[in-house]
């Protein structure tokens, strides 16, 4: 990666020494955390922040010291922390350092956004002095004088390759909403809009995504994106509720069904049908008493026809009082000759070859790749055909995969395996969409009630 810092803290290190030694993985394979700093003073004053230097807190720092402890409880380890110098993300770091008993690495990569002349500036001052204007292509410096939102990218894209170039291992990030953003950008293979259009990945303080890239398929999988610091239901329950989404905007939130019999016999299902198991009845029943309890509130309940997750759906519904609708839509992925083949054979099995291919039916006589795109899109464009509002869509893990890579406009590529996105049995995705902006904005991925 590029040049390193040293400051006088025994948690710091200079160079990339640590960075060379061998990991305890003794896979071959990165698994990434990438960790928006606890609360700044910058955040608390609502101030442009960009690369100028605020604190913690003593919320963010609470913040930072909860989300160890709950690290620690759920035995999650590390091998190497890198942070931005940015003292809001250094102080988070160094919190989670001291209790791992690990150095900190330090790397000016990592720094927020240069946003110009509006850093240390209030929102509402910035505005006054330096109205935006109509139209921000990708290469206009942010701020007069700032980063253009093509060399944030080529940024992120830089030191994230850095990143994978150095031994497998798992790697903590500590950055920042802006740079965090961008490096999932050139992840997932997404290109930045103009005027900040497209997708944006929501980062609460102290939130974090948690990635995988494996060397022998190149492919990335995304297993968290924004877990709160604080396994409850007051963050989601704060921005879900009704009175806070504006008229003319969408709220989607795409949850996949409990565990089915399929899922406890470890198949392929597709568009077989297979009952929820005693397990899959509790976990969807905790999720709509806890939704209940919440006051979350949905305009309509969608789900696919598939009796695994319609029953997800019934249950949900009838604790919300909504009713369900049924589309076809949103079954599971058909994998022809592969359905009902244990999911431990599926590589070695003769008819493989079309399961990533692009035109090919995958298990000679099911859906290829293109197929199902083509399937996922025309289920999001008649989500957009209904008026603004809050949507429950209950699905299938392939199919809501094929949904978020439409929503990301990663498309079906010859010899390109695409990024995976993990859905747990009722987990979700949290998903808002501003047509007048033209903004997906991605709020969470494989959240639940009770995260572990």
């Amino acid at each position: 990666m590029g040049g390193t810092i040293f400051r006088d803290h025994p948690n710091q290190i200079i160079g990339n020494r640590i960075l060379n030694q061998t990991p305890d993985s003794t896979h071959n394979e990165h698994t990434i955390t990438l960790l928006r700093h606890g609360e700044s003073t910058g955040n608390a004053d609502r101030i442009h922040q960009g690369q100028a230097h605020f604190g913690l807190t003593d919320r963010g720092r609470e913040q930072a010291q909860q989300l160890v402890r709950n690290w620690f409880e759920a035995g999650k380890t590390f091998d190497h922390i890198i942070s931005s110098p940015l003292p809001r993300a250094l102080q988070t770091a160094e919190i989670i350092a001291e209790g791992y008993h690990l150095p900190v690495n330090i790397e000016p990569d990592w720094q927020e956004w240069d946003v110009g002349k509006l850093s240390g500036l209030g929102f509402d001052e910035a505005t006054e002095k330096y109205p935006p204007p109509p139209f921000i292509s990708l290469y206009e410096p942010i701020g007069q004088i700032g980063e253009s939102i093509w060399q944030m990218y080529l940024r992120a894209a830089r030191v994230m390759q850095s990143l994978i170039r150095q031994p497998p291992g798992r790697y903590l990030i500590v950055s920042h909403g802006g740079i965090l953003n961008m490096a999932l950008h050139a992840i997932l293979g997404m290109v930045p809009q103009p005027n900040f259009e497209g997708c944006r990945f929501r980062f609460d303080n102290c939130a974090h995504s948690d990635l995988l890239f494996q060397y022998e398929t190149k492919r990335w999988t995304v297993i968290h994106h924004n877990t709160p610091h604080i396994a409850d239901l007051s963050e989601w329950q704060k921005d879900n509720d009704s009175s806070n989404i504006p008229i003319h905007r969408f709220h989607f939130v795409f949850l996949r069904h409990g565990e089915s019999q399929g899922n406890e016999e470890g198949v392929i299902q597709g568009q077989s049908n297979f009952q929820l198991t005693e397990r899959g009845i509790d976990q969807a029943s905790v999720l709509a008493n806890a939704w209940h309890l919440s006051g979350v509130k949905f305009n309509e309940i969608i789900a696919s026809p598939l009796s695994r997750a319609k029953e997800t759906a019934e249950m949900i519904a009838n604790r919300l009082d909504n009713p369900v609708s049924v589309h076809q839509h949103w079954m599971e992925r058909d994998f022809g000759s592969l359905t009902g083949i244990r999911g431990s054979e599926i590589w070695s099995h003769p008819d493989m070859r079309g399961f990533f291919h692009p035109y090919h039916p995958v298990g000679e006589s099911g859906e290829s790749q293109w197929d199902l795109y083509l399937r996922a899109s025309e289920a999001i464009l008649q989500l957009l055909h209904r008026p603004p509002g809050r949507y429950l869509i209950v699905a299938h893990g392939g199919i809501l995969n094929m949904v978020l890579r439409v929503i990301f406009g990663i498309s079906p590529q010859r010899n390109l395996i695409p990024p995976r996105f993990y859905f747990f049995n009722t987990a979700y995705a949290n998903i808002f969409f501003n047509p007048e902006k033209d903004l997906w904005r991605i709020y969470g991925i494989n959240q639940q009630v009770n995260p572990a």
